[in-house]
C-alpha cells in the first residue's frame, strides 16, 4: 500500500522552508524526511504539515521529535488555520526579485514597464525556442538537449548586448516561494499591507530562464521587528503562457524533490 506523502512548512523570522516527507508508521505518526537538517528545529517558530493526498487541504501545527536516520515523530498535532496560499501548487524558490511601490504618480509608467518586459520576453527568439522546448520535451529528447544549450547561449549573448532593465524606485527583495498566482518574499523594508507593487523577477531552471513582470497586490504573512517582513504578492496581470511556464517549472521541481524520498 502506498504511503502518505506530506509537505511540511518550517517558519523562520526571515524565511519559510518546505520539505517533503513520507509516512513510515501511523500510530504514532513517524515520517521520513531525508533532506532536512535537524539543527533547523532550534530556530523554527512554527511547523505546519499537510497531507498531499488530502482533498480538503487541512493544515496541522505540530512538534517534531527527532528519531534517527532522517525519521521524525509528529507530536501534539492540532488543526491550524489554512492560509489561502498553502492550498496552491507552489515550490520554494530562493533568489532575488526587484520590486517598486506603485502609486498614482507612477502607475502609468510602471504599467508600461510591465508590458515592455513581458512583450520582449514573449516575442523574442529565445522565447520561441523555450516554447518548443516545453512542447517537445517527451518527443524529441536529443533535439531538446541541443535547443536547451543553444537557448542558454542565446540568453548569455542577449544579456551582454541588451542593457539591463532599470526600474526607477525599485529595490531588491529575497524570494521565498512561487506559484502561478503569487510569490512570497522577504523584505527588510516595511511595505504597507494591501499595497500594489511592480514585481520583476527571473526564474532559472536547467539552462532555461523565464523573465517576467507583473503588478501585484501585497499582503503581510509574518512580521519581525528586528529582521524584516514576509509578504505574499498576488499577480494582477501575467499572461496564461507565463502561468503555464511557472506551473511546468513547479512540476519539474516537485518531481525532483519526490524522487529523493525513494
Amino acid at each position: 500500500m502506498a504511503r502518505n506523502i506530506y509537505k511540511l512548512y518550517f517558519w523562520f523570522d526571515n524565511d519559510i522552508k518546505s520539505y517533503y516527507a513520507e509516512e513510515v508508521s501511523s500510530d504514532p505518526l513517524v515520517i521520513y524526511m531525508p533532506n532536512f537538517n535537524e539543527n533547523l528545529l532550534d530556530y523554527t517558530s512554527k511547523v505546519n504539515m499537510t497531507n498531499l493526498g488530502d482533498t480538503l487541504k487541512k493544515i496541522y501545527k505540530l512538534d517534531l521529535l527527532i528519531n534517527s536516520n532522517s525519521m521524525y515523530q509528529c507530536d501534539n498535532m492540532v488543526e491550524d488555520d489554512v492560509d489561502a496560499w498553502q492550498k496552491d501548487l507552489s515550490i520554494d524558490y530562493k533568489d532575488t526579485a526587484d520590486i517598486a511601490i506603485v502609486n498614482d504618480l507612477n502607475v502609468v509608467n510602471y504599467v508600461n514597464v510591465v508590458d515592455s518586459i513581458n512583450r520582449y520576453e514573449g516575442e523574442s527568439l529565445t522565447a520561441t525556442l523555450k516554447q518548443v522546448i516545453y512542447e517537445d520535451i517527451e518527443q524529441n529528447s536529443m533535439i531538446l538537449n541541443y535547443i536547451t544549450e543553444m537557448n542558454r547561449k542565446l540568453d548569455e549573448v542577449l544579456s551582454i548586448i541588451r542593457a539591463p532593465t532599470v526600474i526607477e524606485g525599485s529595490f531588491k527583495v529575497r524570494s521565498i516561494s512561487i506559484s502561478s498566482e503569487w510569490f512570497i518574499f522577504f523584505s527588510e523594508q516595511e511595505i504597507m499591507d494591501g499595497s500594489v507593487i511592480l514585481m520583476h523577477m527571473s526564474i532559472y531552471n536547467d539552462g532555461d530562464k523565464l523573465v517576467f513582470a507583473s503588478l501585484c497586490r501585497v499582503n503581510i504573512i509574518k512580521g519581525s521587528s528586528d529582521k524584516g517582513y514576509i509578504y505574499i504578492a498576488s499577480y494582477k496581470d501575467i499572461s496564461e503562457s507565463i502561468k503555464d511556464r511557472v506551473i511546468k517549472f513547479i512540476f519539474s521541481k516537485d518531481r525532483e524533490n519526490l524522487k529523493q524520498l525513494k
